[in-house]
């Protein structure tokens, strides 16, 4: 009788786990704060292109939406993608992306 009873408690202990293992309420991990994951930090993605560019040379640029970090605008001309510098110098455009943005160093020469 005794293994008897044992077996149809381990069998009973058997679906019951199997039954919890498909179960539908997720079950969540709790959140340790010392556990070294949640120091984890992401640095964005930067991407810098440096271009050497004659004065009036055309240069295509990824998106027409930019930004001017440094650089007097009075010298910076665009049509669409296209941006062209009328004067040396140098000059750091802030370009928006699809999933980044781009910095452009322009270093413009006579």
């Amino acid at each position: 009788m005794n293994k008897k009873l044992v077996t149809m408690s381990l069998t009973a202990m058997s679906i019951l786990g199997g039954m919890s293992a498909v179960s539908a309420t997720p079950v969540v991990p709790e959140i340790n704060e010392s556990s070294p994951a949640t120091n984890v930090q992401v640095e964005p993605l930067e991407v810098t292109k440096r271009v050497q560019l004659k004065v009036n040379a055309k240069y295509e640029l990824a998106s027409s939406n930019y930004r001017v970090v440094s650089g007097d605008t009075r010298y910076i001309g665009s049509s669409g993608n296209m941006v062209w510098f009328t004067a040396p110098g140098t000059y750091v455009l802030q370009v928006d992306g699809w999933f980044s943005d781009t910095e452009y160093v322009f270093n413009v020469t006579k």
